[in-house]
């Protein structure tokens, strides 16, 4: 039996899931979310120790890190790859990177998939047949026209998923998911290979500005 453990904290919700994987079943023992905010750094360590407490684990029992690298927060996804990669390299887990993007359309073979990236634009990515495009940024006045081309090339059939914007009434099923659940994070995580990798995924660049000198 190998123990998981699956966070992300891309989103103001830390969430994290422990499990125990089996031949047969996956079993998830306990799972964890709190709303944060930018406050994960100093919280999202504190809960998972409490659990493995909780459950009488110890870190190096852990056989897998499942770890959310986005898109969302810049600040909350490299807190999670930071906290995997130092606890990694301390017991020699194996990992395994999972997008925003992955879990919130899991379940849909046709999609079209927004994430968050605040004050009103979304990342995007479309999904067809297990096939995904390159994840793009979208400000909020460029949506709705970029939303209608796709939907025209994808069909009917096109489910739109995750943080779908209001406005968007384009006669598709909509399904709104805000945030990433960390079970759901397990069956795409088990599904790859132990990564060397850990690092977020930036679909655009951090809005940085200096002052003038």
């Amino acid at each position: 039996m190998t123990r998981i453990c699956a966070l992300d904290t891309s989103s103001p919700i830390g969430t994290f899931a422990l499990a125990e994987v089996s031949d047969r079943e996956v079993r998830v023992v306990l799972e964890r979310e709190q709303r944060v905010s930018n406050a994960h750094g100093e919280s999202i360590l504190p809960l998972i120790d409490d659990a493995c407490r909780e459950l009488a684990w110890s870190p190096r029992s852990i056989g897998r890190f499942i770890v959310g690298i986005g898109p969302g927060s810049f600040t909350g996804t490299r807190i999670a790859t930071s906290l995997v990669k130092g606890i990694v390299m301390a017991t020699g887990a194996e990992v395994a990177p999972v997008t925003s993007f992955e879990v919130l359309s899991i379940g849909e073979s046709c999609a079209i998939t927004f994430v968050d990236a605040m004050k009103g634009d979304r990342y995007v990515q479309t999904w067809r047949e297990g096939q995904s495009s390159e994840p793009l940024y979208l400000p909020a006045i460029a949506i709705e026209k970029w939303l209608r081309a796709e939907m025209a090339i994808l069909g009917p059939s096109v489910a739109l998923v995750g943080d779908v914007p209001e406005f968007v009434d384009l006669s598709a099923r909509v399904v709104r998911r805000s945030f990433v659940r960390a079970n759901e994070m397990i069956a795409i995580g088990l599904q790859k290979a132990s990564s060397s990798v850990i690092e977020p995924l930036y679909v655009r660049s951090a809005d940085i500005h200096m002052k003038p000198v």
